[in-house]
């Protein structure tokens, strides 16, 4: 009898411990396979941690412009306005949402292995973890967000950032003829795949170039060789496009690589 009832108090401590987790620690049993697949109930612990400030984040994206781009393997979108953004990135195997407000900038990575958090909100830092593995889901978002900032560059530039152009002043009878492209946006731009087109339809398409918020393009239409330029540490520069500019009468059209007009000059 006595065995009976130390074995039924035991039997009801553990539920307690089981059911009462400590604060910092949360870890239950059966809800997760091994593999990271819901439904399965071969014992194997789910483990969750928390240090999150007890703040909501609430992203209403009504009036924020969408940009979308989609893939075979990939969605990618963003809402921004100048006060807050949301960007998310969809794969067959993960999902990674960057909330972005004045005050408040979270991380969150979801997988069928769990689901990962970590950000800032009201000046402190924390982070969110619960699944069976929080190594791989770590590296898991720090993958996810290195494709999602290459579609953040390509998100930007549908959006048509603030770009200039100008033909120079020494056209085609000086030797040093040139289109002039200013960047005036905040943010970089990405320039390849980007065209130039003067008004007799000949183009030049640009290679891999960035150009850093705030900074100046010289495109020249000769080759370097050819040219007596000197070089401001300040500029950049592009050399022998072959894309002249008429002397009396002409038309200068930067196109991004989506086929959408930029930015445009003529005299």
């Amino acid at each position: 009898m006595s065995s009976h009832r130390e074995a039924v108090v035991t039997a009801a401590l553990l539920t307690l411990l089981l059911v009462f987790p400590t604060a910092s620690q949360d870890i239950q049993y059966g809800a997760t396979g091994s593999s990271g697949e819901t439904g399965q109930t071969d014992g194997s612990p789910i483990i969750s941690t928390s240090s999150t400030p007890e703040t909501e984040i609430n992203l209403n994206s009504e009036d924020a412009p969408t940009v979308k781009i989609e893939k075979q393997d990939a969605l990618y979108v963003m809402d921004e306005t100048p006060h807050r953004s949301l960007e998310k990135l969809e794969t067959p195997d993960a999902e990674l949402k960057i909330k972005k407000t004045n005050d408040t900038e979270v991380t969150e990575l979801s997988s069928p292995h769990g689901t990962f958090e970590k950000g800032l909100k009201n000046g402190k830092k924390f982070s969110d973890f619960e699944g069976l593995n929080k190594t791989y889901l770590i590296s898991k978002m720090n993958e996810m967000e290195e494709k999602l900032e290459k579609y953040r560059t390509r998100a930007r530039q549908k959006m048509l950032p603030d770009i200039k152009i100008s033909i120079s002043k020494e056209k085609a009878s000086e030797p040093d003829e040139r289109l002039v492209i200013d960047n005036e946006d905040t943010e970089p731009v990405e320039l390849a795949g980007w065209t130039i087109e003067n008004s007799d339809g000949d183009t030049y398409t640009f290679e891999e170039l960035e150009m850093p918020a705030r900074t100046t393009l010289e495109v020249y239409t000769k080759p370097e060789a050819e040219l007596n330029v000197t070089e401001s540490t300040e500029r950049l520069y592009v050399y022998g496009t072959g894309a002249d500019w008429d002397y009396y009468s002409e038309e200068a059209v930067l196109t991004n690589f989506e086929g959408q007009e930029v930015a445009e000059d003529s005299y």
